[in-house]
């Protein structure tokens, strides 16, 4: 099939999906140095079922100290930055894409469970690197398949038949979605992330997670963090969205991060005991 622009399935997708703006006042409350709790607290206020969502949180089994807190600002600290903006990210992201799920190829908790735990291993990982940022790359993570959930919205026949491309030829789903659809599902998330305004270092990684190479090169280290991260969470089942046949970073890409067959295990071992796993899924 020649090649379709993504900004073509994005037009045909008659309920564009908007990022609340709490989202977007947390990205930029937490990338600010000089942000604080006091802060990230209006932009909470500002969303009463999300607040409410902070204290759940705050007083779940993974984060209680052996007393409940009942407001936020005890919450946030309880929490900390880190953890309420990744939080908040979360929740904004899968109350947008809420109403997606229905017919499609994989279940909406598979599908959330693997972006968050590309999320996290991307954190994770970032945390080992001057260069990399571990905030940046939670976000990116999560965000990372949302094209996915368009193309399924919009071709749903056509992006079904590069799902049984790719598992009947054993070849990664980007390469399938190529040939049945014009383009792949990165691009689109591109494409979606520039329209919500989204800052470049974090829309082409995104864009480009499948071919760092194709990145540009200031970019090119988080794009080819974020490969590494899909890769892992895909090769060891942390939940799915139609790749089967995912592609094995170069071994100098993973020499970077640091990675080895060990470091990966104990890596994975970790994210699945990673309370946003479970903290962040729709109920």
């Amino acid at each position: 099939m020649s090649a379709t622009a993504p900004s073509d399935y994005l037009k045909d997708l008659k309920d564009l999906p908007t990022l609340p703006a709490v989202a977007m006042q947390a990205l930029a409350v937490a990338d600010d140095p000089s942000s604080t709790a006091s802060d990230l607290l209006h932009v909470i206020m500002s969303d009463p079922p999300l607040a409410a969502k902070l204290l759940r949180v705050a007083n779940s089994v993974h984060f209680h100290r052996g007393h409940d807190v009942s407001d936020l600002q005890t919450a946030i600290v309880r929490l900390g930055f880190s953890n309420v903006r990744n939080l908040l990210m979360g929740v904004a992201v899968i109350r947008s894409f809420n109403g997606f799920f229905v017919g499609a190829p994989y279940t909406r908790e598979d599908f959330w469970v693997h972006s968050i735990a590309v999320g996290v291993t991307a954190s994770r990982l970032s945390n080992e690197s001057e260069q990399l940022s571990a905030s940046s790359s939670f976000v990116m993570g999560l965000l990372h398949d949302i094209g996915k959930l368009v193309l399924d919205r919009v071709a749903r026949e056509s992006f079904a038949q590069a799902i049984h491309l790719a598992q009947d030829g054993k070849v990664p789903l980007f390469e399938a979605e190529r040939l049945r659809l014009g383009c792949d599902h990165a691009a689109i998330a591109g494409e979606l992330l520039t329209r919500w305004k989204f800052p470049r270092e974090l829309v082409e990684p995104v864009r480009w997670h499948h071919e760092p190479s194709r990145c540009d090169e200031a970019h090119r280290p988080h794009a080819a963090l974020l490969q590494a991260a899909d890769w892992i969470c895909n090769s060891r089942r942390l939940g799915t969205s139609g790749n089967d046949h995912p592609v094995p970073p170069p071994a100098e890409a993973l020499r970077r991060l640091n990675l080895t067959e060990g470091s990966i295990e104990a890596l994975v071992a970790q994210v699945r005991k990673e309370p946003l796993l479970s903290l962040l899924l729709p109920v």
